[in-house]
């Protein structure tokens, strides 16, 4: 498990952080090779406060691994907060295996873009279609509210928000820049910038962020080949994090033909345009400390 800082802390004791952990950092579909380093599960990220806010950012095949280390934490944790960055397969597939949806303690909100709650629910009744998968929606224990958002700000409580943008992808995809405090992530995946420049909104609503986790599918001599897809490239990434100035970049949503060693060579190639850059791993976590309470002398 890998740990990080993306700020030098003199502190030995902090209070109020944000936890941000991958369980799935692949795109378009999930693969069984053995990949001990980047992982094989879909686009699944966790986000929680030490408030135990709970934020999951889609719910990729990464979710079911994620629902099991939830019951065995044994945590007090019942409201589950997943918001979604559009319906494509490998952003979804994580629900049919998702065990809280089977305990009824748990209260979990799906945010789904969409004009309506009813909309939204009859996706995911589609979704669960009985000649394609054996549960239906009335089988689940839990409490499950489905909640429509468009672009701008959900408040979640008093601290925590979610404000979120459309971008470009095929049926339409969505920013998420989740807030706690002064402190904040921002989730772009599925995103394909203009030929001639980045999205704007997303240099927006990016600006400042301490965490961005960018798609990052393709390098760029691939990207002319794969024109219309609705994905970018990891030197996109680094050009919208220097624009944006953020202060980590993670690249995210690894095309699933990547090696582990060209996944490294990406990883490298744009530390050597923003130094601060990682490639997402499964298992990563990164933590954002808000205030010191113990200085080291």
């Amino acid at each position: 498990m890998d740990i990080f800082y993306p700020y030098e802390s003199k502190s030995k004791k902090l209070m109020n952080t944000l936890k941000i952990k991958i369980w799935g950092s692949r795109g378009s579909f999930p693969i069984t090779e053995l990949n001990e380093s980047f992982g094989g599960e879909t686009s699944c990220v966790e986000v929680r406060t030490s408030d135990d806010d709970l934020i999951l950012l889609d719910m990729g095949t990464g979710l079911r691994n994620f629902g099991n280390s939830l019951i065995k934490e044994k945590s007090n944790i019942k409201d589950i907060n997943i918001f979604l960055s559009h319906y494509h397969y490998d952003h979804i597939l994580g629900f049919l295996m998702f065990v809280p949806l089977f305990i009824d303690k748990f209260n979990i909100n799906i945010y789904g873009p969409g004009k309506s709650d009813d909309e939204i629910k009859t996706k995911f009744e589609a979704f669960l279609n009985p000649s394609f998968w054996p549960v239906d929606i009335d089988m689940l224990n839990a409490k499950i509210n489905f909640k429509h958002y468009s672009s701008g700000r959900i408040k979640i409580n008093e601290n925590l928000q979610i404000i979120t943008c459309k971008h470009g992808h095929p049926g339409g995809a969505n920013t998420l820049r989740v807030e706690f405090d002064r402190f904040s992530v921002t989730y772009v995946t599925d995103c394909e910038h203009p030929s001639s420049h980045l999205n704007q909104n997303i240099i927006d609503i990016a600006k400042g962020t301490d965490i961005l986790i960018h798609d990052a599918q393709y390098t760029p001599e691939q990207m002319p080949k794969y024109k219309g897809w609705g994905h970018s490239s990891w030197e996109q990434c680094t050009d919208l994090a220097l624009q944006a100035q953020v202060k980590k970049l993670v690249l995210f949503h690894h095309n699933p033909d990547h090696s582990n060693s060209m996944l490294e060579k990406i990883e490298k190639d744009a530390q050597s345009k923003f130094t601060n850059t990682l490639s997402a791993r499964e298992g990563m976590e990164i933590f954002i400390p808000k205030e010191v309470l113990e200085a080291v002398i």
